[in-house]
């Protein structure tokens, strides 16, 4: 005994540095969860942002990248050149005709004119949508103060100028509906020219925009902005064109300024977080344009130093991101939680494993006292045998229960007699010991002596506990037990009690019972109840399947179906006639009440089988070629409310 509560202390001990290892690994790996996950939800953003980015530079470079050509293509005819041979008022209406024919032509221009040197409009046509307006020279006006016509005359030919993108003006106001707007500038300075001055062409681009705009889901917004950090595109159009609105609080430079100047920095980022929100965005810029220049976009240098120029941004907002991390969270804690579960689940069982060592091992300290334990099972067996003989005789009106405990009575006098046999042989082995010592104990004898009282106590140890196994089987099979737990058993050892239970009622028999069953069918049923069905089939075999001493054979077969078991119980006796097999489950029902037989038999094994077992019974039988009923059994019954109310 001392040494066992250090043994515990030791094992304690133990169990908190597991139990701490545990908590630790467990935090380790709920963390690197979190990671996994919210990595591979920002590689997944990441991913949609750069398509979506890409998209939409596309999108602005296509249409940006075609008003050089169209520009050198308006500028390529020759109708804007002098012609001596009719006059200036005669070739000013073909070019206005040519500019409209031009315009309808091709898609998005809003406006073609043609500028003298003083900014005053000489040739303009306006296109919205079908309709196309010439204007007479009556409403022609100067735009020399506008920043498009200074800035174009300031670009030479073939060089094209391409202005800010922004809003349209007509006299002095912001057009409504807005006409999101970039214009094409190029010199028409030649000698040979009609006009000295600029052509210009105002590109409408309301649908780029809103191609642009239907790229916007809930977790990727873009937004286009110029190169003072006005919004030309935001998720809310309430921020957009702040520097035509009057509203320069609606700028990014003003709301956002590390995102904003990271982007005068660099020229391309994908997928940083700033300020609290996934950015992506890529860099365009608008320059004076040669024949040499195919592109609009140029090294991070040449962007830099040029201030006409857009950004493109792709945003992830700062609440889809926090919405991935609790996601994440609540899967990391579930996944710790799982894992800390089964971790003390392991360490719990060990412990009792080692616990359950110790107990062990303090149990070899007290077998000094288990012969008068022995003893007194004995005579409690005893006295619980008489207790069932007196029990069998009040359940007389069940004759499957009468046979039943016949066999178990039977079988009980051999464990019991021989248990007595083996306690008396040792007592006697005892008393010689103890006359042997007192005239003088020789090594030999004491071996002897031993040996018998070993062999006498294992012999009465197994034959008790044969006596209590059938008291126990016993107890099982009997009505009254339906209100116990369901538990696991093997079906193979089950109707090998059955037949243990039965041997001595087929001794007085020419009847043979075999079995067919796996050794690995595994049941969660209620046992005691099941062996009392096989039980009364068999015995009813017995009695109606066979008459006088007739030869015959008995098969309980079993073969398991997915989650069920079918157990058959089959006979090579004389069957059953077709009336009788009608109403064989009812109470009461029987063919030979003349022997004593009550005909409750097969109407409590339908009921236990339907009720209890919750499993399904038939009947196939044929006269003078046998019986067979089949049950059909799942294998997993726990629903005790339910037992026990049946």
């Amino acid at each position: 005994m001392h040494r066992v509560k250090p043994q515990k202390q030791k094992l304690r001990r133990n169990l908190a540095f597991k139990v701490c290892a545990l908590l630790c690994i467990t935090a380790l790996l709920s963390w690197l969860v979190f990671e996994q996950i919210v990595q591979s939800k920002m590689a997944v953003l990441k991913t949609a942002q750069i398509e979506k980015l890409l998209t939409a530079v596309a999108l602005v470079n296509n249409e940006l990248g075609s008003l050089r050509d169209i520009l050198a293509l308006l500028n390529s005819n020759s109708l804007l050149t002098e012609n001596a041979d009719i006059t200036p008022e005669t070739q000013r209406q073909q070019v206005q005709r040519y500019f409209a024919d031009f315009g309808r032509a091709i898609d998005h221009i809003s406006q073609i004119r043609w500028i003298n040197q003083s900014g005053q409009e000489m040739i303009r046509v306006d296109f919205k949508a079908d309709n196309t307006r010439v204007f007479p020279p009556s409403q022609l006006q100067n735009k020399y103060s506008r920043y498009y016509v200074n800035e174009g005359l300031k670009v030479e030919a073939p060089k094209i100028y391409l202005s800010p993108i922004d809003l349209n003006v007509e006299h002095g106001e912001v057009e409504h509906p807005f006409q999101t707007t970039i214009r094409a500038t190029l010199q028409t300075n030649q000698k040979q020219h009609l006009i000295k001055g600029l052509l210009v062409i105002n590109y409408n681009l309301n649908r780029i925009f809103q191609d642009v705009r239907a790229l916007h889901d809930e977790q990727v917004q873009l937004q286009i902005i110029d190169s003072k950090g006005f919004w030309l595109l935001h998720p809310n159009p309430e921020q957009e064109w702040g520097f035509m609105l009057k509203h320069p609080e609606h700028n990014m430079n003003l709301s956002k300024r590390a995102t904003w100047s990271l982007m005068q920095d660099n020229l391309i980022k994908n997928g940083d977080i700033i300020e609290g929100e996934l950015l992506s965005y890529n860099t365009i810029k608008l320059f004076k344009q040669d024949d040499s220049d195919s592109t609009f976009l140029t090294t991070n240098k040449e962007i830099k130093a040029h201030s006409n120029k857009l950004f493109i941004l792709a945003i992830t907002p700062q609440s889809i991101l926090t919405s991935i991390q609790v996601n994440a969270i609540y899967i990391a804690l579930l996944c710790g939680l799982v894992t800390a579960t089964i971790g003390i689940l392991v360490i719990l069982r060990e412990y009792q494993f080692q616990h359950k060592l110790l107990a062990l091992s303090q149990d070899l300290i007290t077998e000094k006292s288990d012969l008068a334990t022995l003893n007194s099972q004995l005579k409690s067996t005893l006295e619980q045998q008489q207790i069932l003989q007196d029990s069998l005789v009040e359940a007389e009106k069940l004759s499957s229960l009468g046979m039943m405990v016949a066999g178990v009575a039977h079988e009980l006098n051999t464990p019991i007699g021989g248990a007595l046999i083996s306690v008396s042989s040792a007592q006697g082995t005892m008393v010689n010991l103890k006359n042997a010592i007192e005239q003088g104990l020789s090594k030999r004898k004491l071996d002897d002596s031993l040996a018998l009282i070993e062999e006498g106590l294992r012999l009465a140890t197994n034959n008790m506990t044969r006596a209590a196994d059938l008291v126990q089987s016993f107890k099982r099979m009997a009505i009254d037990r339906v209100t116990e737990e369901s538990m696991e058993f093997y079906l193979l050892q089950l109707v090998q009690d059955i037949f243990l239970t039965l041997k001595a009622k087929f001794k007085t028999t020419k009847l043979t019972i075999t079995h067919q069953i796996a050794p690995n069918i595994l049941l969660n049923s209620r046992p005691g109840i099941l062996s009392q069905v096989l039980e009364n089939l068999i015995i009813n075999a017995i009695n109606h399947g066979f008459t006088g001493n007739q030869s015959g054979q008995i098969i309980v077969s079993a073969e398991q179906q997915n989650d069920e078991v079918v157990i058959t119980v089959s006979d090579t006796g004389c069957g059953i006639t077709s009336d009788m097999r009608e109403d064989i489950y009812e109470p009461f029902v029987t063919s030979a009440r003349s022997k004593g037989n009550t005909g409750l038999g097969l109407y409590f094994v339908h009921q236990w089988v339907t009720k209890i077992l919750k499993g399904q019974i038939e009947l196939h039988s044929e006269l003078d070629k046998g019986t067979e009923f089949v049950l059909y059994l799942p294998l997993s019954v726990t629903n005790n409310a339910e037992i026990k109310e049946s």
